[in-house]
């Protein structure tokens, strides 16, 4: 499930500016490829670094830069942060989530609640209420499962790790059409969707013969998949990356 990842961006020649996103993955660079796009500052790369939610209140960062990315001074080429770090591209300041919140009066005041009576009962009703929401998706799903059976062979997570973009679509869109998409094949959708976006990029790239931004494209798109698609990024070397650089090596031998 996607995390909120709100972000600030502090530099010299405008005011600070907050940007919130909910994906897996965030680029931040000076191109216009990439999801957070700062101008006017020469030392960003085109795609500078990754951002990954990483649990509550933590976030992965992964840098691509030619010119580095910096905390307190020192290069940060990968690592796990807390929110509300400050980091430095170029003459740029990055902040990376909001700090998490002090205690305060009002919090404690919310605790001493939640602790008493009163406070207690109504946890047991939610956790109630919860325990029937679960039963009712659970049955939900079993229902599901017994009309997909006899209708759709490969499940749409085999689609897109195989490259079947479209067929995935069209599977994920008929059980959204249909009222029988779980809220993980929702979201599975809307993956495929940006997905599609990168990859028809990658390929008009290729098709104007430009085949080292196309091998690039490629890898980018490899970069930015969650841990959970690596099956996905391994296709993608095999029949994309790999390919390209062998018509690569071919031209430049003849």
């Amino acid at each position: 499930m996607s995390r909120q990842l709100d972000i600030v961006v502090r530099s010299e020649s405008s005011d600070p500016k907050q940007y919130r996103f909910r994906k897996k993955t965030v680029t931040v660079g000076r191109g216009c490829d990439v999801d957070l796009s700062i101008s006017g500052d020469p030392r960003i790369s085109r795609c500078h670094l990754i951002l990954r939610p990483k649990g509550k209140n933590k976030f992965e960062l992964l840098d691509r830069s030619r010119a580095g990315t910096f905390h307190n001074g020192n290069p940060v080429q990968r690592g796990v942060f807390s929110y509300g770090t400050i980091f430095l591209l170029g003459r740029t300041e990055l902040q990376v989530g909001m700090p998490r919140e002090k205690t305060t009066p009002r919090s404690i005041q919310r605790r001493v609640w939640m602790n008493s009576a009163a406070g207690k009962v109504v946890g047991y009703v939610l956790v109630i209420v919860f325990a029937i929401v679960l039963l009712a998706m659970a049955m939900r799903g079993n229902r599901d499962g017994g009309q997909r059976a006899g209708g759709t062979d490969v499940l749409p997570r085999e689609l897109i790790n195989t490259g079947q973009l479209d067929k995935a679509r069209e599977t994920l869109n008929e059980l959204i059409n249909t009222g029988n998409a779980s809220v993980e094949e929702e979201e599975l959708y809307y993956f495929v969707l940006e997905l599609k976006d990168k990859w028809q990029t990658a390929k008009n790239t290729e098709r104007r013969m430009d085949l080292g931004g196309a091998r690039d494209q490629w890898q980018m798109i490899v970069y930015t998949l969650p841990n959970e698609w690596a099956e996905l990024g391994v296709w993608i070397e095999s029949n994309h990356i790999n390919r390209l650089a062998k018509r690569i090596s071919n031209d430049g031998n003849q």
